[in-house]
């Protein structure tokens, strides 16, 4: 009789929810900022990407949701960099890509300014990363040519190279095995949101996400941290 009775509970929650609730789909553009710092110094990364992905909204209270979510991300980033040595001078090409999925669970108040046309909404809340694929590609040109592939999460390794000058590849090639610091797969950020809807149905939002983890592992020297800059178009079913 007990279990009947839970029974009985869940399935009218859940039909409350289902009854109070709003399912939405999200595209649009992401700008991170990679925040990496080694041995004490200091480098800023800007990463372009894409996120797309479906929400929805449970009324909590009048004007008040909860936002949970289920979105996919990809983001890449290119750096060229020349550098010179005593045996001469070569460029640096580094590729990094990413591929992840982020579940916000976000609270969100709506006021709507013109019955059934327009309303503005603010959000706020935090979100889980989780990465499913991240891969940094270095290729190097002049007095070393040298193509190096890393996968960050598992540590994989594959490089090729065409030395000029036998005597640098020993310390290049340390260099390029100890840089090689493996990334965490999951994330934590803590973030918030703004943005309008119009006719209930189309909905344009802007908002930014503070990297609360160190996403290198193994390691009490170094930190990588990542915020992300949003801006999405969705729509409301």
């Amino acid at each position: 009789m007990r279990d009947r009775i839970i029974h009985i509970i869940i399935l009218m929650l859940a039909a409350a929810f289902s009854a109070h609730a709003q399912l939405g789909v999200k595209v649009g553009y992401t700008g991170s900022t990679h925040r990496l710092e080694v041995d004490g110094t200091v480098e800023k990364v800007h990463a372009d990407g894409m996120t797309a992905g479906v929400t929805y909204d449970i009324s909590l209270a009048k004007n008040l949701y909860l936002r949970p979510g289920l979105m996919y991300g990809f983001e890449w980033y290119s750096e060229t960099s020349n550098q010179t040595t005593e045996y001469g001078g070569f460029s640096i090409n580094e590729h990094f890509k990413e591929h992840s999925i982020t579940i916000p669970l976000h609270l969100r108040y709506e006021i709507e300014i013109i019955p059934e046309i327009l309303s503005c909404f603010v959000a706020a809340g935090p979100s889980i990363a989780i990465g499913i694929y991240s891969a940094t590609d270095v290729s190097m040109f002049g007095t070393l040519d040298m193509n190096f592939k890393a996968d960050n999460y598992n540590g994989d390794l594959e490089y090729t190279y065409f030395p000029y000058q036998q005597e640098i590849m020993d310390p290049v090639t340390e260099a390029i095995m100890d840089s090689n610091i493996l990334h965490k797969r999951f994330d934590i950020s803590i973030g918030g949101s703004a943005g309008f809807r119009i006719m209930k149905n189309i909905g344009m939002e802007i908002g930014y996400g503070y990297g609360l983890m160190n996403r290198f592992r193994n390691t009490h020297d170094h930190s990588y941290h990542r915020n992300v800059l949003r801006f999405t178009i969705g729509y409301s079913f």
